[in-house]
C-alpha cells in the first residue's frame, strides 16, 4: 500500500534540479549499442514484435511495470506495485539491478504514468535518455511531445524515426 507520492515527488524534482546544472547528451541510435528499453506490462508484447526492426547490432534489454505480479514468464527486469515501499520508492534489490545495467540509451515508454518509474529513470546513469514529455519534469536529453495518440506502436515508430534521422558530428 503506498501512503503518499508527497516525498517521491519532490525528491524527482530536486535530482532534475541537479541534472539540470550537469550536461546533457545525445547518442544517435547507430551509435547506441546498449539499449534499455522501460516500459508498462501490458505494452511488453507489442513492444517485443516491434523490436525486430531495432536489434541490427544492438544489445536491448526491456524492464517492465505492472500493477501486478506477472503471471507470464519475462525476460529481463520485472517491477510490480509490490516491489514499491509505502513511500512509491522501488525497494533496494530492484534499484541494485536497475542501476547495475550498463547502457548507451535508455528509452521510457511508460509515458511518465508511474512516479517510481519517473526516479528510475532519473536515477539510472544511462548516457542518453529518451522519452515522451509528461508535465513540467525535464528529465530527459530527448523528450517527443505526444498530443493525440498513446498509443504504443506509434510511439515506437515515431521514437525510432527520430533516433535514426538525428545525427551529431
Amino acid at each position: 500500500m503506498i501512503l503518499s507520492y508527497y516525498y517521491l515527488h519532490n525528491h524527482i524534482r530536486k535530482l532534475v534540479a541537479k541534472q539540470k546544472e550537469g550536461q546533457r547528451c545525445f547518442i544517435p541510435f547507430t551509435k547506441a549499442k546498449r539499449i534499455l528499453l522501460l516500459c508498462l506490462e501490458k505494452d511488453r508484447e507489442t513492444i517485443q514484435s516491434d523490436l525486430v526492426s531495432w536489434e541490427h547490432g544492438h544489445t536491448i534489454h526491456i524492464v517492465s511495470y505492472a500493477e501486478r505480479q506477472s503471471t507470464g514468464s519475462t525476460e529481463g527486469l520485472f517491477i510490480s506495485r509490490k516491489d514499491l515501499n509505502i513511500w512509491g520508492y522501488p525497494s533496494v534489490g530492484i534499484m541494485q539491478k536497475w542501476l547495475s545495467m550498463e547502457v548507451d540509451l535508455l528509452i521510457d515508454l511508460s509515458c511518465g504514468e508511474i512516479p517510481a518509474l519517473q526516479y528510475m529513470v532519473v536515477k539510472h546513469p544511462a548516457l542518453c535518455k529518451v522519452g515522451i514529455k509528461n508535465g513540467q519534469l525535464d528529465i530527459y536529453d530527448f523528450a517527443l511531445i505526444m498530443t493525440d495518440s498513446k498509443d504504443i506502436h506509434y510511439l515506437l515508430e515515431r521514437m525510432l524515426f527520430y533516433l535514426q534521422t538525428i545525427q551529431f558530428k
